[in-house]
């Protein structure tokens, strides 16, 4: 499971780069990379992808110990908004603090069902 900051509710305009940027910015535990890196669970492979908005966060809480098992949590831009992956606290102080910057709310997330 993942968490999403997102904009929800009808006439909702999607997150842009610039908002999430500028939001992202406020936050020294929030790194804009513009890349993605995964493994791939099964051959292990780690995965790079050029995606624009997307790095990784340092949460200050230090309660993640998923992949990459060094405390960090990757994270996705996209016009559904920015997922956190293998994250899913919800109620996270610092993705709070990003959503409401963003006029926007943190939600679980999984990614194989699209919500």
């Amino acid at each position: 499971m993942h968490c999403r900051i997102v904009r929800s509710g009808a006439g909702s305009k999607p997150i842009t780069l610039e908002e999430w940027t500028a939001a992202a910015s406020k936050n020294p535990n929030v790194v804009i990379t513009g890349e993605l890196k995964q493994e791939n669970p099964f051959t292990h492979e780690i995965l790079k992808m050029k995606l624009p908005g997307s790095g990784y966060w340092c949460p200050a809480s230090k309660d993640h110990t998923g992949w990459p098992r060094d405390g960090t949590v990757r994270f996705q831009f996209s016009a559904a908004g920015v997922v956190f992956i293998q994250y899913s606290n919800i109620q996270n102080t610092e993705l709070q603090e990003l959503a409401n910057e963003l006029c926007a709310v943190v939600e679980s997330y999984a990614i194989a069902r699209g919500s």
